[in-house]
This record gives structure tokens, C-alpha cells and sequence, in this order.
């Protein structure tokens, strides 16, 4: 309980991104209109429980019992959202926060939503430091705008990873049956200008996972773009008994299998970070081989959108 004591012996007012409510009885349309505001802004959290009118602490904190009817005054109030806000931008924390005489604190995360602007009986609202006021129409278009940008950039993030999928496979596929030299040549052919675009700028719309599962391929196959090509450079130079030593050395029966145990777990960190994305994001990765294909997929992507 130590967080919420110390935010409130702080004296932490809400903001733009928090919202405290002592109870729930006749909270439900502000409970609506809060969920949307902070889903059309930078998202925040929700706290439940907790008196601000009091002074002293064990008043300020009186808790809720019933949590089932909180659920389901939530669950009523985000159906009138339009458009539906997705489940996975509403997130109750794992544990409530157990108080006195079988009480709890209850927080719930609104994470900002890629389908802003969303609206709450008739009305889009967006969150300020003193609470929820109504947009105007600009910022309305602008949301629009910024939504419609966020759907086209996971689309070509989507074509990105397909587009890496597909390249971690035959790379794979060459240290396999000994072609060193030609997984190394396709290192050049990763591109991943998507990958950091949408990790700068659209992975805090997504859940925490995202954000790290695109920090992970970038570091990764910057790792690959650094050392592998520069390694297998260095190599080839040798003179044969120069090789011999460091085979030797490394314990390793030929560059390959030097190569192969240097490059495959980055292979493997890259395709499972690909997989939790797919997850994350729910969405199908393309299974892409030409230039052709990626540019049918792309527009097939871009009519969904329309």
C-alpha cells in the first residue's frame, strides 16, 4: 500500500493523466466520459477508493468492496463509446490494493487508443490538467488524421516484418546448408526504417510489449548490419594456417559452423520478437517474396483502411 499512501500524503491532485474517485454509485457517466477522454489523449490511469476531500489518511482511503458492480458499470459505460474502445486499452491492475476491513483500492490503466477520436454519448472528449472538456472541431480532424496516419503506419509496419521474416528464414536456410557467404550478402537486405518509425512514434498507442519487441529487432539486426559482415570480412582474409589457429581457438570445425553459432540466436531473438508483435498487435505477418507481392499486399492493406 505504500504507493497510494505516499501519493496521498503528497497531496497528488488529478491531472491529465489521473482521475481519483472515491466511489462509484452515480459516477457513471463520468466514469464514460473520463475512459474517453484519456483514450483520446495520452491515456493515464484511473484510481478507485479514494477520498480527496479528506484530510486525514484513514478517511482519505476508504476503498470499495464491490468490485463486480465497478466492472460492470466500466464494461456499461465503454459500450457507449463510439467507436468500441479495444479491450486491450483498458487494463485493471493484476492486484488490488487491500486497505482495512476487507477494502481495496482499485486502478485502472487507459491506455491511448490508435482508433482516436472516440466519443461518449454524442460528445469527443479529450483530457486537460483539471479534468475532461469537449474537443473542438479541429482537434476532432486532427484526430481523425492522426488515427488514419497511425493505421498506415502499422500497415507498412506490418510489410516490414514480413519483409524480415521472410529474410531471417533464407539466411537461416543458407547456414544450414553452408553458404556462409550468401547469408551474410542478405544482411544488406533488412530494412527496418518501419520498425523504429512506429517504435519512436506509435508503440506507446500499443501495449508496454510492443515498444520492447521493436527495440529487440532493431538492436538485434543492427547487431547483424556491425559485426557479422565486418567478421566475415576479416575471416576471409586469413591465410589458411592463420584460420586453422583461430578455429582452433574458437573450437569450431569450419567458418561456418563459426557463423552459424554466432548469427543463429540473433536469427531466433528477431523471429520471436516478430511472433509477440503479431500478438501484440494482433495482426497476421504477410508472408511477402518479391516486390510484387509486397506492393499488392500494400494496397490490399490500404483499401482496408479507405
Amino acid at each position: 500500500m505504500g504507493t497510494i499512501t505516499d501519493i496521498v500524503k503528497e497531496g497528488y491532485e488529478e491531472s491529465e493523466t489521473l482521475e481519483i474517485k472515491s466511489e462509484i454509485n452515480g459516477e457513471g457517466d463520468k466514469i464514460g466520459k473520463t475512459v474517453c477522454a484519456l483514450a483520446n489523449t495520452k491515456g493515464g490511469f484511473f484510481v478507485f477508493g479514494v477520498d480527496r476531500k479528506k484530510t486525514k489518511l484513514e478517511e482519505i482511503l476508504v476503498g470499495l468492496t464491490d468490485l463486480d458492480q465497478l466492472k460492470r458499470t466500466i464494461v456499461d459505460q465503454i459500450q457507449l463509446l463510439k467507436p468500441t474502445l479495444p479491450l486491450k486499452c483498458i487494463n485493471f491492475r493484476k492486484s488490488n490494493i487491500s486497505i482495512h476491513e476487507n477494502k481495496v483500492i482499485v486502478v485502472l490503466k487507459i491506455i491511448p487508443s490508435p482508433l482516436i477520436p472516440h466519443q461518449f454519448q454524442d460528445k469527443f472528449y479529450k483530457r486537460i490538467s483539471d479534468g475532461n472538456t469537449t474537443m473542438d472541431i479541429d482537434e476532432i480532424i486532427n484526430a481523425i488524421i492522426e488515427s488514419k496516419k497511425s493505421k498506415y503506419q502499422l500497415n507498412l509496419l506490418k510489410l516490414e516484418l514480413g519483409h524480415i521474416s521472410n529474410i531471417v528464414k533464407r539466411m537461416s536456410s543458407f547456414l544450414k546448408e553452408g553458404h556462409t557467404e550468401s547469408m551474410v550478402n542478405y544482411i544488406s537486405l533488412i530494412t527496418i526504417d518501419s520498425c523504429k518509425y512506429f517504435e519512436f512514434n506509435y508503440a506507446d498507442l500499443y501495449q508496454f510489449g510492443v515498444g520492447h519487441n521493436l527495440g529487440r529487432i532493431r538492436e538485434a539486426i543492427n547487431k547483424l548490419r556491425n559485426v557479422i559482415p565486418q567478421a566475415f570480412t576479416l575471416l576471409e582474409a586469413y591465410d589458411e594456417e592463420k584460420l586453422k589457429n583461430f578455429l582452433k581457438e574458437t573450437k569450431e570445425k569450419n567458418l561456418n559452423e563459426f557463423f552459424t553459432n554466432l548469427t543463429e540466436p540473433v536469427l531466433n531473438l528477431i523471429s520471436k520478437s516478430i511472433e509477440s508483435l503479431a500478438q501484440l498487435l494482433e495482426i497476421k505477418i504477410p508472408e511477402t517474396t518479391t516486390i510484387e507481392e509486397v506492393m499488392k499486399e500494400f494496397d490490399s492493406s490500404l483499401d482496408k483502411t479507405k
